[in-house]
């Protein structure tokens, strides 16, 4: 049987505080295949944001991560140097996150912030921008991020998540700032993408009409603790 892309046994987070300390995660276990597109669902602080940028290495100094395995193709996340983890993130495993203006740098063009993640990259950033569904690619590479819509941003940050052919993608509430039509168009192109790259994808978010339309495994948070998973068959039969 194949191995997991990505495998979380028993992760916790710990963030102290004035009178002691907060378990903001207890006991995180899921598993994920290529291909795959999981949605982390729950209500605003459940710990789902915390949770992937713990597989990210991206956590507060303060913040103590303890897991029984967390491995990313066969790698295990919990020991790996900053080496490492500077080498997996962006190259094998991307972010995207909520709001795409303040990710965005608005000082450079859409074609400088996609070029930097990869030598001479223009026939590539064109060719992907093109594949997240923006029309004048070539155009698109000399405007500021404050030219583009909310819904071309979110698609360029897709993009750029794409440069490196990542195997898996975390997107942490893509689509909070957009208008329910681009909401659902820019889910589905994640999702799409997630199959036709074979990628494993991450989608986190509070909505359930979201997870019933894109997601194959659903994982429900409450309070920091994982309350159900499954694939989403069961969840919603």
């Amino acid at each position: 049987m194949t191995e997991p892309l990505l495998s979380v046994r028993n992760l916790r987070l710990d963030i102290p505080t004035g009178g002691g300390t907060l378990h903001a995660v207890r006991g995180i276990d899921f598993d994920l295949n290529r291909g795959e597109t999981l949605c982390i669902v729950g209500e605003s602080g459940s710990g789902k944001s915390l949770t992937s940028l713990a597989l990210m290495g991206l956590l507060g100094r303060s913040i103590k991560r303890n897991a029984d395995r967390m491995t990313f193709d066969g790698i295990e996340l919990t020991t790996a140097s900053q080496g490492q983890m500077r080498k997996l993130r962006g190259a094998r495993m991307s972010m995207i996150f909520q709001e795409p203006m303040t990710s965005l740098n608005p000082a450079y063009t859409i074609g400088d912030q996609l070029a930097e993640a990869r030598v001479q990259a223009r026939d590539r950033a064109i060719e992907l921008l093109e594949k997240v569904g923006i029309t004048a690619a070539e155009s698109r590479l000399s405007q500021y991020p404050h030219q583009l819509s909310g819904g071309l941003r979110q698609r360029v940050m897709i993009a750029m998540a794409l440069m490196c052919e990542p195997e898996l993608i975390i997107a942490d509430e893509p689509t909070t700032a957009l208008d329910v039509t681009i909401q659902a168009q820019i889910l589905r192109l994640l999702h799409d993408l997630g199959r036709e790259m074979n990628m494993a994808v991450i989608l986190i978010t509070h909505d359930l009409g979201v997870v019933a339309r894109v997601a194959d495994k659903v994982a429900v948070m409450y309070a920091g603790e994982l309350v159900e998973t499954g694939p989403v068959s069961d969840i919603f039969n």
